[in-house]
C-alpha cells in the first residue's frame, strides 16, 4: 500500500494592483499596524523589566491572546481615534505575531542563547500587514479586505490549493504591491533515483559529481554599470526632495530585478535537483565568515549560497522522498583524491583548478573531485543515526 503524502502549510504570493484610493488605505494600515506593534512591544518590555526588578508582582501577559487585550485599549484611547480607520482584525493579528516573537525569545533564553527582545519596527519602503481569516475573502478573482474601499486586482498566475487561513499585503522598496496567502496543500511526491554531490563556487556556481558544471550567472555584475549610474544620480539629489525619492525608487527597482533573477534561477535549479535525485550532498558553508574577505565579499553575496540551500531544504522536505545531507564545514573535500580516498600530501592553492594525484597518477578537476568526495561522504553519513550530532554542523534532512 502506497504511503499517503502529508499536507504542508505554504505561502502563495501574487502581484496586486491597487487603485490610488486603495494605496492610501494600505499606507494607513502599514503605519497603524507598525504603531500598534511598537506600542505593545514598548509596554511589554517596560512591564517585563519591572517584573524582573521586583517592582511588579505579576508577570506580564506577552502571549498572543494576552497582547490582544492591549489592542482594545489603544483603539479606545481618545488620542488614537485614527486607529479605527483600519480593521481591528489587522491589529489583533499584529498582537498575535508579537506574541509569537516573544515565544521565540523565551525559547532562545531557555537554550542559553543571548537574544534581544523582539525588534521595534521603523518606517521604511518595505511594509506589510496581515489579515486573519474572516477579515478578507476572494470574490471573482479579486481580493476584498475589511474596510478597504472596493476590491483589489490580483494576478492569480496559479490556483490556490485550498481556502487560505490568512493573507499578508506587502509593499517592497520598488513600490510593488503583493499579497501572500497561507494555505494547506499536498505536494507531489518525487521519485528521482539519482545521487549527486554539489560543490558550490564563484566562477562555477555549482559543480555536480556527475561532471556537469553550471556557470555562475553573476546577476549583480550584469547590472553594475546601470546601478552605479543610478546611485551616482541619487547621491546628487537634495535630501527630502521629490527628485531624490524618484532616484531612490529607480535604484530599488534595479536591486529588485536582480533579486528576482536570482530567485528564479535558484528555484529552477533546486527543483530540478530534488525531482531527479534521491540523495543530495552539499557542503555546509559558513557564509558569515566568508564575506569578511573584502576581495570576494561582493561576489559571495551575489552568489547567495545560503538562499539556494534554504530553497533546497524546503523542497526536499516537501518531496517526501529525497534526502539532503549537509557535510561538515571542515570536511577536506578539495584535498582528497576521489579515486583512492587518500588525502593529498600538500595544500592546493585556489588558483589550481586541476591537479595530478600522487597516488593514482590521475589528473583531477578540482571542483568535480570535490563534488565526488562530498557525495561519497554524504552516502557514508546517510546510514549513521548520530549524523545530526556530528561536529561540523553535519545535517541530514529526509523528505
Amino acid at each position: 500500500m502506497s504511503k499517503q503524502p502529508k499536507p504542508f502549510i505554504k505561502g502563495y504570493k501574487y502581484r496586486i494592483y491597487p487603485t490610488t484610493e486603495q494605496k492610501q488605505h494600505f499606507a494607513q494600515a502599514f503605519g497603524n499596524c507598525r504603531f500598534v506593534w511598537n506600542q505593545l512591544l514598548a509596554k511589554s518590555i517596560k512591564d517585563y523589566e519591572a517584573f524582573k526588578a521586583g517592582e511588579r508582582s505579576e508577570k506580564p501577559a506577552v502571549s498572543g491572546i494576552g497582547l490582544t487585550y492591549g489592542v482594545k485599549a489603544l483603539r479606545n484611547h481618545p488620542d488614537y481615534e485614527w486607529l479605527k480607520v483600519v480593521s481591528s482584525g489587522f491589529y489583533q493579528q499584529t498582537a498575535r505575531d508579537l506574541g509569537q516573537a516573544f515565544n521565540s525569545f523565551f525559547a532562545n533564553v531557555k537554550k542559553g542563547a543571548k537574544p534581544g527582545y523582539p525588534k521595534f519596527k521603523k518606517k521604511g519602503s518595505n511594509s506589510s500587514f496581515r489579515a486573519p481569516m474572516g477579515k478578507f475573502d476572494i470574490r471573482g478573482g479579486r481580493l476584498r479586505l475589511e474596510k478597504c474601499p472596493g476590491t483589489v486586482e490580483v494576478v492569480f498566475h496559479r490556483e490556490l490549493p485550498s481556502t487560505p487561513s490568512s493573507c499578508t499585503v506587502s509593499r517592497n522598496a520598488a513600490g510593488e504591491y503583493y499579497v501572500s496567502f497561507t494555505c494547506e496543500f499536498v505536494p507531489r511526491v518525487t521519485n528521482g533515483q539519482g545521487k549527486v554531490g554539489i560543490d558550490l563556487g564563484l566562477t562555477t556556481y555549482a559543480t555536480l559529481s556527475t561532471g556537469e558544471k553550471l556557470d555562475n550567472p553573476k546577476w549583480m555584475r550584469t547590472s553594475t554599470s546601470r546601478l552605479r549610474r543610478s546611485q551616482q544620480s541619487l547621491s546628487r539629489k537634495k535630501l527630502g526632495s521629490n527628485n531624490r525619492n524618484k532616484a531612490k525608487h529607480k535604484v530599488a527597482r534595479i536591486h529588485n530585478r536582480v533579486a528576482n533573477q536570482r530567485n528564479d534561477w535558484q528555484h529552477n535549479l533546486s527543483r530540478t535537483l530534488v525531482n531527479e535525485n534521491q540523495v543530495i550532498g552539499v557542503e555546509s558553508l559558513r557564509v558569515v565568515n566568508m564575506v569578511k574577505n573584502r576581495h570576494l565579499s561582493k561576489a559571495i553575496s551575489d552568489a547567495a549560497w545560503s538562499s539556494f540551500i534554504q530553497k533546497l531544504l524546503y523542497k526536499v522536505e516537501e518531496s517526501q522522498h529525497c534526502e539532503l545531507i549537509m557535510v561538515g564545514t571542515f570536511y577536506p573535500s578539495s584535498h582528497l583524491c576521489s579515486t583512492t580516498g587518500r588525502k593529498l600530501d600538500r595544500k592546493l592553492k585556489l588558483s589550481e583548478r586541476s591537479f595530478k594525484c600522487p597516488y593514482c597518477d590521475e589528473v583531477h578537476d578540482r571542483d568535480v573531485n570535490a563534488a565526488k568526495n562530498i557525495l561519497t561522504e554524504s552516502l557514508r553519513l546517510r546510514g549513521r543515526v548520530d549524523a545530526v550530532k556530528l561536529k561540523g554542523a553535519t545535517t541530514i534532512l529526509k523528505g
